[in-house]
């Protein structure tokens, strides 16, 4: 291929997360084809507006939550109602742009990308970002888009064996693993002349991603130790995450950790993030695909810290580049807490912060990304 190719992305998502950082990075970097992005209005159209992306703003594009996790009539008839008026829209701007290519960004954007496919038989690639159980409606849907994607592209290993699992097969040359990738941080020494530990949390404010249980295995450590705990990331458009901050907010006063833990909201730099912090806690509830918050911790030679299930455990060799932790199991937690904070100035921490470094620019690096993406919609692999 020799000269550029248009290629439509369909993002569903009103709040930033690991599926939109993404986006960007793959739109950003990957040269040789021209991106144009449907989105609803909200944080990620704005970010990928302030990059020079070329962004369609289709409001009927949104993902749309069932009542805490459940799913109803009402919800499908919004989710049907939406499909159709998207599809019109999207038609009509396959018709100006005239794209070679769609992508969908997530199950839930493939699901809004069928009709136009079906109609306009474009070449179709989704990206899965997200682990679902066998059980999940989701099981339905993907068993759907797997008859009309050219390549289901999984995030990591575990994605990938969950989408299997759903689809009931062993293997299937459609199904494939690219690892995301980060732009690499500037290199710079890690100042450890500061007596004060800070920990964080980073990515948005729900349920699933264990805030509490942290909160819950930091308490005594906050209050025995010169800790604060900062924590990055907004709710979302989903009414339980904002029932959870508050939740939250009242748990942190009950503890009377107010003076030591500290809520900074969504934050744009990396680099303002992960400099200001010295470890990280990362401790969902269930599996994560991926997370760019473990890759990026790593990149700046932070110390990380993983609930040792999903992706987080591709990425991570315990005591090596950073330390994974049994999911749900607080004392645990705590207990390694404890025990980064004891060791947190010593040589061979300081080897750990190097070895998370390397494994990061080694294994994860934006050239592979990129040329495997390359290769993917060149008809390559």
């Amino acid at each position: 291929m020799t000269q550029d190719r248009k290629i439509l992305v369909i993002s569903v998502m009103q709040n930033w997360g690991g599926g939109e950082e993404f986006l960007l990075n793959l739109c950003k970097n990957l040269n040789g084809f021209n991106f144009i992005i449907a989105s609803p209005e909200g944080m990620p159209s704005d970010i990928f507006n302030k990059n020079d992306l070329i962004t369609y703003k289709i409001n009927r594009l949104k993902k749309i939550y069932g009542k805490k996790g459940n799913w109803n009539l009402f919800s499908s008839l919004r989710i049907l109602l939406n499909i159709i008026y998207s599809t019109l829209s999207l038609l009509k701007l396959v018709n100006k742009e005239k794209p070679h290519i769609v992508l969908a960004n997530g199950l839930f954007a493939a699901l809004y990308g069928l009709p136009l496919i079906i109609f306009s038989h474009k070449r179709f690639f989704v990206v899965q970002h997200l682990i679902f159980s066998e059980s999940s409606i989701e099981k339905k849907i993907i068993n759907l888009v797997y008859k009309y994607a050219e390549k289901i592209v999984c995030v990591s290993k575990a994605v990938h064996n969950n989408v299997l699992r759903m689809l009931n097969k062993e293997s299937s040359a459609k199904v494939i693993i690219i690892p995301n990738s980060i732009p690499f941080p500037e290199e710079y020494s890690y100042n450890n002349d500061s007596k004060q530990i800070n920990i964080g949390i980073i990515g948005s404010i729900i349920r699933i991603k264990g805030i509490h249980l942290i909160i819950g295995a930091l308490k005594s450590i906050l209050k025995n130790n010169n800790v604060n705990l900062y924590v990055f990331g907004a709710t979302t458009e989903d009414e339980d995450s904002v029932h959870y901050f508050s939740e939250l907010k009242k748990l942190i006063t009950d503890l009377d950790l107010n003076s030591k833990v500290f809520f900074r909201g969504y934050e744009e730099s990396k680099d303002l993030i992960y400099r200001s912090l010295g470890i990280v806690i990362n401790y969902s509830l269930i599996p994560e695909s991926f997370s760019f918050t473990v890759l990026e911790t790593m990149a700046f030679k932070k110390i990380i810290i993983s609930a040792d299930a999903g992706g987080p455990r591709e990425i991570i060799k315990d005591g090596y580049n950073g330390f994974l932790v049994e999911p749900e199991n607080i004392k645990e937690l705590e207990s390694k807490i404890q025990f980064c904070i004891d060791n947190f100035y010593t040589e061979s921490f300081q080897k750990i912060r190097q070895n998370a470094n390397l494994s990061v620019k080694n294994l994860y690096s934006l050239d592979s990304f990129n040329e495997n993406y390359k290769n993917l919609f060149r008809g390559n692999i």
